[in-house]
């Protein structure tokens, strides 16, 4: 009961922890734009983007690196749990979502670049 009690008001304070932070593109690359929308869309607009930008699940999860982070742990990081969760799922290394759960506050506006790691061949 502790746990759960404790977890609702990390929850609550890392829920608004990030609600004054603008997010830019540096660049107009695919990559970009989705890792853009992992931060800033909602989980379902997410998935659609990750598709209309032409990557499946897996290489986003898996090949998409945002700030020098992977997807799921730059997702993590500025709290959109729903995105960055879906991601581990497919994703062959996953990032506890633990280890990001109390951040800073912070208000700014946050320019984001990507790149995207070759598949081993």
């Amino acid at each position: 009961m502790y746990r759960l009690l404790l977890l609702s008001i990390t929850s609550a304070f890392a829920f608004n922890s990030y609600a004054n932070i603008e997010f830019e593109s540096k660049d107009n690359s695919n990559a970009t734009k989705v890792c853009v929308a992992a931060v800033t869309d909602k989980h379902l607009r997410f998935r659609g983007k990750i598709k209309y930008y032409g990557f499946t699940y897996q290489q986003a999860a898996n090949f998409i690196v945002c700030n020098d982070m992977p997807i799921a742990e730059f997702a993590q990081y500025y709290q959109a749990t729903k995105n960055g969760s879906f991601l581990n799922r497919h994703s062959k290394s996953p990032v506890s979502i633990s280890e990001f759960a109390l951040q800073p506050i912070k208000s700014e506006t946050i320019v984001v670049t990507s790149s995207l790691i070759s598949a081993p061949k």
